[in-house]
Protein backbone atom coordinates (compact mmCIF):
# COMPACT_ATOMS: atom_id res chain seq x y z
CA UNK A 1 0.00 0.00 0.00
CA UNK A 2 1.17 3.24 -1.13
CA UNK A 3 1.69 6.20 1.05
CA UNK A 4 -1.13 8.98 0.79
CA UNK A 5 1.27 11.54 0.29
CA UNK A 6 2.24 9.77 -3.25
CA UNK A 7 -1.68 10.46 -4.59
CA UNK A 8 -1.10 14.32 -3.56
CA UNK A 9 -0.57 14.90 -7.26
CA UNK A 10 -3.15 12.97 -8.68
CA UNK A 11 -6.05 14.93 -6.02
CA UNK A 12 -4.47 17.98 -7.15
CA UNK A 13 -4.53 17.34 -10.95
CA UNK A 14 -8.01 16.40 -9.85
CA UNK A 15 -8.83 20.13 -8.67
CA UNK A 16 -7.54 21.45 -11.59
CA UNK A 17 -9.80 19.53 -14.11
CA UNK A 18 -12.64 20.64 -12.00
CA UNK A 19 -11.64 24.26 -12.07
CA UNK A 20 -11.87 24.04 -7.81
CA UNK A 21 -10.26 28.02 -7.40
CA UNK A 22 -11.22 28.58 -3.79
CA UNK A 23 -10.84 26.29 -0.57
CA UNK A 24 -8.00 23.98 -2.16
CA UNK A 25 -6.86 22.86 1.07
CA UNK A 26 -10.34 21.23 2.15
CA UNK A 27 -10.54 19.66 -1.51
CA UNK A 28 -6.74 18.49 -0.80
CA UNK A 29 -7.91 16.60 2.95
CA UNK A 30 -11.36 15.53 0.80
CA UNK A 31 -8.80 13.62 -1.60
CA UNK A 32 -6.79 12.13 1.14
CA UNK A 33 -9.56 10.61 2.85
CA UNK A 34 -10.83 9.21 -0.60
CA UNK A 35 -7.25 7.86 -1.37
CA UNK A 36 -7.43 6.18 2.49
CA UNK A 37 -11.00 4.57 2.16
CA UNK A 38 -10.53 3.51 -1.36
CA UNK A 39 -7.33 1.41 -0.64
CA UNK A 40 -9.32 0.11 2.56
CA UNK A 41 -12.05 -1.04 0.38
CA UNK A 42 -10.57 -1.83 -2.61
CA UNK A 43 -10.84 -5.75 -3.54
CA UNK A 44 -8.73 -7.23 -6.16
CA UNK A 45 -11.15 -9.92 -6.99
CA UNK A 46 -14.14 -7.75 -7.82
CA UNK A 47 -12.31 -4.86 -8.69
CA UNK A 48 -11.94 -4.62 -13.01
CA UNK A 49 -9.35 -1.94 -12.66
CA UNK A 50 -6.14 -1.50 -10.80
CA UNK A 51 -5.48 0.18 -7.55
CA UNK A 52 -5.02 3.69 -8.57
CA UNK A 53 -7.80 3.62 -11.17
CA UNK A 54 -10.02 2.75 -8.55
CA UNK A 55 -8.48 5.49 -6.28
CA UNK A 56 -8.69 8.20 -9.26
CA UNK A 57 -12.35 7.43 -9.62
CA UNK A 58 -13.03 7.33 -5.75
CA UNK A 59 -11.60 11.15 -5.43
CA UNK A 60 -13.16 12.10 -8.28
CA UNK A 61 -16.29 10.80 -7.00
CA UNK A 62 -15.92 12.66 -3.32
CA UNK A 63 -14.67 16.15 -4.88
CA UNK A 64 -18.18 16.14 -7.15
CA UNK A 65 -20.14 15.40 -4.06
CA UNK A 66 -18.43 18.00 -2.15
CA UNK A 67 -19.10 20.88 -4.90
CA UNK A 68 -22.65 19.05 -4.75
CA UNK A 69 -23.01 19.43 -1.20
CA UNK A 70 -21.54 23.26 -1.20
CA UNK A 71 -24.11 23.93 -4.20
CA UNK A 72 -27.17 23.18 -2.10
CA UNK A 73 -26.14 24.78 1.20
CA UNK A 74 -25.73 28.04 -1.25
CA UNK A 75 -28.52 27.34 -2.67
CA UNK A 76 -30.81 27.79 0.28
CA UNK A 77 -28.64 29.21 3.07
CA UNK A 78 -31.28 31.53 4.81
CA UNK A 79 -30.00 35.14 5.72
CA UNK A 80 -31.81 37.47 8.49
CA UNK A 81 -34.19 39.55 7.96
CA UNK A 82 -31.17 42.33 9.04
CA UNK A 83 -29.10 40.87 5.98
CA UNK A 84 -31.89 41.44 3.77
CA UNK A 85 -32.87 44.60 4.74
CA UNK A 86 -29.39 45.95 4.92
CA UNK A 87 -28.90 44.85 0.65
CA UNK A 88 -32.58 46.38 0.05
CA UNK A 89 -31.78 49.46 -2.03
CA UNK A 90 -34.07 51.47 -4.15
CA UNK A 91 -32.78 54.36 -6.08
CA UNK A 92 -35.98 55.92 -5.38
CA UNK A 93 -36.46 57.35 -2.14
CA UNK A 94 -40.36 57.49 -2.37
CA UNK A 95 -40.03 53.70 -2.79
CA UNK A 96 -38.50 53.06 0.57
CA UNK A 97 -41.11 55.29 2.24
CA UNK A 98 -43.73 52.81 0.83
CA UNK A 99 -42.19 49.95 1.45
CA UNK A 100 -41.91 50.97 5.16
CA UNK A 101 -45.32 52.14 5.22
CA UNK A 102 -46.58 49.18 3.78
CA UNK A 103 -44.60 46.60 6.14
CA UNK A 104 -46.33 48.27 9.09
CA UNK A 105 -49.70 46.49 8.03
CA UNK A 106 -48.09 42.50 7.88
CA UNK A 107 -47.32 40.54 10.71
CA UNK A 108 -43.98 39.26 11.38
CA UNK A 109 -44.17 36.56 9.09
CA UNK A 110 -45.96 38.30 6.53
CA UNK A 111 -42.63 40.68 6.67
CA UNK A 112 -40.31 37.83 5.91
CA UNK A 113 -41.95 36.47 2.88
CA UNK A 114 -42.69 39.95 1.48
CA UNK A 115 -39.61 40.87 1.61
CA UNK A 116 -38.19 37.64 0.62
CA UNK A 117 -40.33 38.27 -2.30
CA UNK A 118 -39.36 41.31 -3.13
CA UNK A 119 -35.39 39.69 -3.26
CA UNK A 120 -36.74 37.32 -5.59
CA UNK A 121 -36.73 34.04 -4.15
CA UNK A 122 -39.39 31.73 -5.23
CA UNK A 123 -42.60 30.63 -3.46
CA UNK A 124 -41.17 27.20 -3.01
CA UNK A 125 -37.85 28.72 -1.37
CA UNK A 126 -38.95 30.52 0.74
CA UNK A 127 -41.34 27.61 2.10
CA UNK A 128 -38.05 26.01 2.84
CA UNK A 129 -36.41 28.95 4.78
CA UNK A 130 -39.14 29.58 6.86
CA UNK A 131 -40.10 25.91 7.53
CA UNK A 132 -43.50 25.86 5.89
CA UNK A 133 -45.44 23.63 3.62
CA UNK A 134 -45.76 25.10 -0.29
CA UNK A 135 -49.31 25.84 0.90
CA UNK A 136 -48.48 27.49 3.56
CA UNK A 137 -46.41 29.72 2.03
CA UNK A 138 -48.93 30.58 -0.98
CA UNK A 139 -51.89 31.72 2.20
CA UNK A 140 -49.19 33.69 3.72
CA UNK A 141 -48.81 35.13 -0.02
CA UNK A 142 -52.60 35.53 -0.37
CA UNK A 143 -52.83 37.38 3.13
CA UNK A 144 -50.13 39.64 1.93
CA UNK A 145 -51.62 40.15 -1.21
CA UNK A 146 -55.06 40.76 0.54
CA UNK A 147 -53.55 43.49 3.13
CA UNK A 148 -51.64 45.58 0.06
CA UNK A 149 -54.60 45.79 -1.15
CA UNK A 150 -56.98 47.30 1.51
CA UNK A 151 -53.95 49.29 2.52
CA UNK A 152 -53.42 50.91 -1.29
CA UNK A 153 -57.17 51.02 -1.92
CA UNK A 154 -57.83 53.48 1.30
Amino acid sequence: MKDIKTYEPMIMSIIKKLGIMYHIDEYMQIGRIAVYNAQTTFNKEKANCTLDQFIYTRIYQRMIDAIRKESNYQNYHTTTEDELMETYSSSDYYDDLLFEDLKKHLNEREQYVFTYLLHGYKLSEIAIMLGVSNSTAKNIRMSIRNKLKQTLQT
